[in-house]
């Protein structure tokens, strides 16, 4: 954990977003009634922030909350509501809460198998740009998934999990996968969000 820790110290997040995103982001900041602030640093934008209710059921949320306050939103995820449609959606199709410029749900980056060194070398190829940001999930039984958020430092390739404000390295990551299951993986800090679906899952922090 020092590690990750000093390498985010010295980190400058990649926050030139485009005109698109940040009308995206007003956008939100009024239907959630958050007041959209100045972009957060890493440390300001972890620390356990993105889920305050510690729910253990709604890490598809934390990521996006997690990604969302690094933008400037002061918010937190809500806990898993097995009855808001907004969650199930999100639950079952991460992508679904993304789109693209042109409004449509993302591809994957990369989907990922094979052992541990050649997952290590692919990821390391696909992430190479400085201050880039993930999503990094996977199945680790026929009914679980778990998805958490990556950011690319000089110091190399940083895992978090919002939900459970842990660091993780990749060795644990594909340790806890389903074996034959791929590690999906998304850059989303070039991404929008669907605002009608995060007005649902997202609140104030304060």
């Amino acid at each position: 954990t020092k590690k990750e820790i000093d390498a985010l110290a010295n980190h400058k997040e990649l926050h030139d977003y485009t005109e698109a995103q940040v009308e995206n982001l007003r956008a939100l900041s009024k239907e959630i009634g958050v007041k959209l602030k100045s972009p957060m640093t890493f440390e300001e934008a972890d620390k356990g922030h993105s889920n305050l209710s510690q729910d253990r059921s709604n890490c598809a949320t934390c990521v996006i909350v997690h990604e969302l306050r690094l933008r400037g939103l002061d918010i937190t995820a809500k806990a898993h509501n097995i009855k808001s449609k907004a969650t199930n959606t999100i639950s079952e199709n991460t992508k679904s809460a993304w789109m693209t410029a042109k409004g449509k749900e993302p591809e994957f980056t990369a989907k990922l198998k094979g052992s541990d060194k050649e997952i290590a070398q692919k990821i390391e190829k696909i992430t190479k740009p400085l201050g880039s940001r993930y999503h990094i999930g996977w199945d680790y039984s026929d009914e679980g998934g778990h998805i958490i958020t990556a950011v690319r430092t000089k110091e190399g390739l940083i895992f978090y999990d919002p939900q459970r404000n842990e660091y993780l390295s990749l060795q644990e990551i594909t340790q806890d996968m389903d074996k034959g299951t791929s590690l999906e993986i998304l850059r989303v800090d070039r991404l929008l969000v669907r605002t009608s679906l995060i007005k649902d899952v997202a609140e104030s922090a304060m």
